[in-house]
């Protein structure tokens, strides 16, 4: 699974480059969200603009980055979802607790607004 990390200020950018987080592709998901919980970032955007399919497997791994987030203290948001996607986290009621974003710059801008810059 290709997923490309850049930080930008204090937010850790993790952006999904697959077209689809299935059974195969979720538990490389988790394997970088729990990287990403190691780390020194407390914010954590997660773009997942690429993908265009995603499985019940799939959205527990972004079930499991919530739950890791939250036993981290960080604060772990989405971005890029597109239709399908969508409609999963917003069956899993997810939708109503995390905010996402239309893409990553509105994202950090969120960030940036919830800190007061």
């Amino acid at each position: 699974m290709q997923i490309e990390q850049e930080t930008a200020g204090d937010v850790l950018v993790l952006r999904v480059l697959e077209k689809q987080v299935t059974s195969h592709e979720a538990p490389e998901l988790k394997t970088a969200l729990l990287g990403a919980m190691a780390g020194d970032e407390g914010r954590i955007l997660l773009d997942l603009k690429a993908v265009e399919n995603m499985d019940s497997t799939g959205l527990g791994a972004l079930l499991f980055g919530l739950r890791q987030a939250d036993q981290h203290d960080k604060d772990l948001r989405f971005s890029g979802m597109q239709k399908k996607v969508r409609f999963l986290v917003h069956v899993a009621q997810l939708d109503s607790t995390v905010p996402s974003y239309e893409d990553v710059e509105q994202g950090l801008r969120a960030f940036r607004e919830d800190e007061g810059e």
